[in-house]
Parts: C-alpha cells; sequence; structure tokens
C-alpha cells in the first residue's frame, strides 16, 4: 500500500515482542527492502535467504545475490518455485522468472496467492505468459 513507514514501525514492534521468531526478522526485513533501505535491510535479513538475493543485487553485489539464491535453490529445490519467480523479475531476467513463474504453477505452489498484492513480480504482469498463468490460476478477483 505504500506505507513503508508504518510497515517498519510495525515490523520493529513485532520484532521487539517475539525477538527470537524468524517470521518477525523476516517481517522486518522485508519493510525495510521495500522502503528501498537496503543496507539496514541486509543487516536485518540474516538468513532470510531470498531477500538477501534481492538486496544484495540492488547494491550491485551480484556475486553475493547469486550466492544467495544458490543457496535457497540447494535448501528448497523446486519448492520456492515462486520466490525464484519473483527474484529473476527483480533482476530483470523476465525468461528465467517466467519459467519459474510457470513452474510454481505446475507445483501449484502456495505462494500465488499473493500474485496480485506481491510487487516483486510487478516486471511481469504485462507478460503474455504472466497472464497465461493468472487465467489458469482461475482465482476469483
Amino acid at each position: 500500500m505504500g506505507r513503508t513507514d508504518t510497515g517498519i514501525a510495525t515490523a520493529r514492534r513485532v520484532v521487539a515482542i517475539d525477538p527470537l521468531n524468524p517470521l518477525s526478522h523476516f517481517s522486518l526485513s522485508g519493510a525495510l527492502f521495500y522502503a528501498r533501505r537496503d543496507e539496514e535491510a541486509v543487516a536485518a535479513f540474516g538468513q532470510v535467504v531470498s531477500r538477501l538475493a534481492l538486496a544484495n543485487d540492488r547494491l550491485g553485489r551480484h556475486a553475493d545475490a547469486e550466492t544467495a539464491l544458490t543457496c535457497l535453490k540447494a535448501l528448497m529445490g523446486d519448492g520456492a518455485a515462486y520466490e525464484y519467480a519473483a527474484i529473476y523479475a527483480q533482476w530483470g531476467d523476465t525468461g528465467e522468472a517466467l519459467s519459474w513463474l510457470e513452474t510454481a504453477l505446475r507445483l501449484r505452489d502456495p505462494y500465488l496467492v499473493t500474485r496480485k498484492t506481491d510487487p516483486r513480480i510487478d516486471p511481469l504482469r504485462k507478460e503474455p505468459r504472466f497472464q497465461a498463468v493468472m487465467r489458469e490460476l482461475k482465482f476469483p478477483g
């Protein structure tokens, strides 16, 4: 919704309440990433590997970004297909992003439910292959 300051403040409160929960840190790292506060995001990301791939790439640390993605793929295999699609979309690799999005569809990746609001896949929205995947999902609205 574009209210990144509110998101960051809320995520910091969540971390303060539950500092041992990795999802707390994931929320904070995401809020910082969307606010384009990349140096802070890298520090907050810790081991949130998919976000490290995104933030390091945006900081020009392409080797670190590739390493993070390689680690994520080693950990998750095809199980994070939607995440890979989002990463490649943000990296500007539309073909690879769409291939992973199609894999996510084939595997019925649960994160496909975020496709309408996930800004990471915005670069794909006008692509015919993206639109075909969306039609295939047959989600309402």
